[in-house]
């Protein structure tokens, strides 16, 4: 029987971290086809940033003790006393800690003066570059609600624009056609994407054939050549229910046809048979004649579902995720409305509903509830990730709502 190793307080505060860690990786390290701009930007990673903007936010996280973010925190606030600016610097061979480590006062360092007129009014300004040549700047402004706004671009090496070819990262980037309305459930829903890639949904490109990933799941198979898979891909993560560990997930694919897609999953599954000791069994899932493996018991709650509806291949974490995902569900949800993904697509993170998620985690883990998240400063996370001319924009968005009030 499994049995969880972390309390919720843990585990709140290890996602939290992750996703942290998830933005600066993307702020660092994302490359995509193009050519860089002709700007000349300063060599290394800098941070130029207005201290009393950014200190709300920042400080926030000392809350976090024993942390890397907590840590962090207490080592800005430190160095920045007294600063009307700050600035944060490392070479380009150094990583994320080495940067985050090093904070002065930005009078007492010279600033490069792209970077100043860059930044011009916005709260702070970023500029990283790696020892390959890919480069990633932007700047960080403030609404009159407190609400955060990042706009980034990144720029790849010369090898790393001539290199082309299909990634995973491609599958990140929303191309010029619109995603569409989502498939999935926006109700009680704490994380909800929904993308199109420019170059559709193309999986078995990432695998080489005979690897060992294709010999073990089949993932060269029909159904992940692309031709059946109409281009837009969705995820969403639901509220934990008060009777399971793990919350529920689901996975939505785009199909060109039905029948065709009906026929795929069929060849999937029976190939995942001979291959692995599992069956699967018929069962009705939200009105639809669904499939599940009762015998993959290797995570918490894990009974692997999935139905084919009339738009889109829907797999799941169990049973529940599926009704939960296409709102067929008995049980009343929580939150019945609240901003939702529009047709454009993008990453929506419910950031006041995780309290809630933590609650029912808690009680399921009987853990103690963290301090501070990001809930008690930010409503929602929004990320739209584009391709570009030359290069791939990122917009993060952290919104406040109006009950929270402006900054300080």
């Amino acid at each position: 029987m499994y049995t969880p190793s972390a309390n919720a307080s843990d585990l709140a505060t290890r996602a939290t971290l992750r996703g942290l860690l998830v933005l600066a990786c993307l702020l660092s390290a994302f490359a995509c086809d193009g050519r860089p701009g002709a700007v000349a930007w300063p060599d290394g990673h800098w941070v130029v940033g207005d201290r009393a903007a950014l200190s709300p936010v920042i400080s926030g996280f000392a809350e976090f003790e024993s942390t890397p973010a907590g840590r962090f925190a207490a080592r800005w606030s430190e160095a920045v006393e007294g600063c009307d600016d700050f600035v944060m610097r490392a070479s380009a061979e150094d990583g994320l800690e080495t940067l985050l480590g090093n904070v002065v006062c930005a009078d007492s360092l010279e600033v490069p003066h792209v970077l100043t007129e860059h930044r011009g009014d916005a709260a702070a300004v970023f500029s990283f570059a790696s020892t390959g040549g890919t480069r990633s700047h932007g700047r960080v402004t403030i609404a009159p609600d407190g609400s955060h706004q990042i706009d980034a671009r990144f720029e790849p090496s010369h090898d790393a624009a001539g290199a082309g070819g299909s990634s995973l990262h491609s599958l990140l980037v929303q191309g010029d056609e619109a995603a569409g309305p989502a498939a999935l459930s926006s109700e009680d829903a704490v994380i909800h994407a929904r993308i199109r890639p420019a170059g559709g949904i193309d999986l078995a490109s990432l695998v080489s054939q005979g690897s060992q990933a294709d010999q073990m799941f089949n993932l060269r198979s029909e159904l992940f050549m692309g031709a059946l898979l109409k281009g837009a891909w969705e995820v969403a993560l639901y509220l934990p229910r008060h009777d399971q560990v793990t919350p529920p997930m689901v996975l939505s694919l785009d199909h060109t046809i039905r029948v065709g897609a009906e026929r795929a999953m069929q060849t999937f599954v029976s190939g995942l048979e001979a291959t692995w000791p599992i069956h699967h069994s018929e069962q009705d899932i939200a009105g639809h004649a669904g499939t599940c493996f009762h015998d993959l018991k290797l995570l918490p709650d894990l009974v692997p579902c999935y139905v084919v509806t009339e738009r889109s291949i829907v797999v799941g974490w169990n049973p529940t995720s599926i009704a939960l995902a296409l709102g067929r569900t008995a049980t009343p949800a929580t939150y019945v409305s609240g901003p939702v993904l529009d047709e454009q697509g993008g990453l929506l993170v419910h950031l006041d509903r995780l309290p809630e998620a933590d609650a029912r985690l808690q009680r399921q883990l009987h853990g103690a509830r963290p301090a501070t998240s990001l809930a008690s400063q930010f409503d929602r996370l929004r990320v739209d990730a584009r391709s570009a001319s030359d290069s791939v924009s990122l917009r993060i968005e952290l919104e406040r709502d109006a009950r929270l009030g402006a900054t300080p």
